[in-house]
């Protein structure tokens, strides 16, 4: 089969290009720009090509920059490797123990999350020279020729791979994760992590918990979740993050500067729920019980709850259901909103 899709190899100097906007939340904003690109080689179904980005991280009070020039001792060097194919697209980036951290993607708007916004959006330059603006990823994905493989990718989209080399290579979806009533069938009591105020534990077993400020080291936060997949990475969406995957659920946790101390709590896992039993894919204004809230447009559009202090509802993207979060002022929320996740998040 021929590859009727053709993806951009060559970049500009590196001087010559500002920086991009990579994400920002809670008062800090990182900031990249591509340094280098290399076609490493050609797949059953794409090419493998790697890049090296250099990026900066800003503190912020009030609003971000819309633009920012990072200074040359301030920024640093990541390395990324992506398979540019529009049936099997990936990228992957090498942490700070040399490893390979490899995210799947589906680029499509049932396929894009908070945890893997950035990751689409790098792909899409490294593979396209295309710099993501205000396009939905369903537009894009009808220019350049993907379809959705979100629910195929289920359940397994991250994980570690050897070499380079391995990017291409994905196992096949266990039946679980390829029936379409899965997920939905997932999210019973007895499952799932459960969002209060300032705090997330297991629906069965209390022990397994971590609570906002919270100061824990890697291997205590293993510790306290034996039996999950506790995943730590450096530089994509955070600082530093941890991803807590298990067969009844998952939650992402971000931390400081030093690496310990617990910023940010989130989850968009089907079975995760708040503790009055609102979960993903419930009403928005049943959760919230009005029909405005105070609402925050960041990297997710979220609205707080009014009982659960602390806790804020990821709202669902729907371009026919939209929520504009008004500043300084509370809300609209319609009827047909959905919750799509949740998050507690230090101030």
């Amino acid at each position: 089969m021929l590859l009727t899709v053709f993806f951009g190899l060559t970049v500009p100097a590196a001087s010559q290009q500002r920086f991009t906007n990579l994400t920002c939340k809670m008062g800090e904003c990182v900031w990249y720009r591509m340094a280098a690109k290399l076609d490493i080689r050609a797949t059953d179904t794409g090419r493998i090509v790697g890049a090296t980005t250099e990026e900066c991280v800003t503190q912020h009070k009030g609003d971000y920059p819309a633009s920012y020039q990072c200074q040359p001792l301030k920024t640093t060097r990541q390395d990324y490797v992506a398979h540019c194919s529009i049936r099997t697209p990936s990228i992957a980036f090498r942490d700070d123990k040399g490893k390979w951290q490899r995210t799947l993607l589906s680029i499509s708007e049932d396929g894009e999350f908070g945890y893997n916004r950035s990751s689409i959006d790098l792909y899409l330059l490294i593979c396209h020279d295309h710099i993501r603006h205000a396009e939905s990823l369903d537009m894009l994905a009808a220019k350049f020729g993907y379809r959705s493989r979100a629910k195929d990718i289920e359940g397994r989209a991250q994980d570690v791979i050897n070499s380079i080399t391995d990017i291409a290579n994905e196992r096949q979806a266990s039946a679980g994760n390829a029936s379409a009533g899965a997920p939905k069938a997932a999210a019973v009591t007895s499952k799932g992590f459960v969002f209060g105020s300032q705090d997330v534990h297991h629906a069965t077993n209390p022990n397994q918990t971590v609570r906002l400020g919270e100061k824990i080291t890697p291997q205590a936060l293993r510790q306290r979740f034996t039996g999950y997949n506790v995943r730590y990475t450096k530089g994509e969406d955070c600082l530093t993050c941890a991803v807590i995957s298990g067969a009844d659920g998952q939650i992402e946790v971000s931390f400081a500067q030093n690496g310990r101390t617990i910023t940010d709590i989130r989850s968009y896992d089907d079975r995760s729920r708040d503790a009055q039993g609102n979960s993903v894919g419930s009403s928005l204004a049943k959760a919230i019980g009005s029909t405005s809230a105070k609402c925050d447009n960041g990297m997710d559009t979220t609205c707080a709850s009014p009982s659960l202090k602390g806790l804020w509802y990821v709202v669902a993207d729907d371009s026919k259901c939209t929520i504009t979060a008004q500043d300084k002022q509370l809300t609209d929320i319609p009827a047909c909103a959905l919750i799509a996740g949740f998050q507690i998040i230090g101030d």
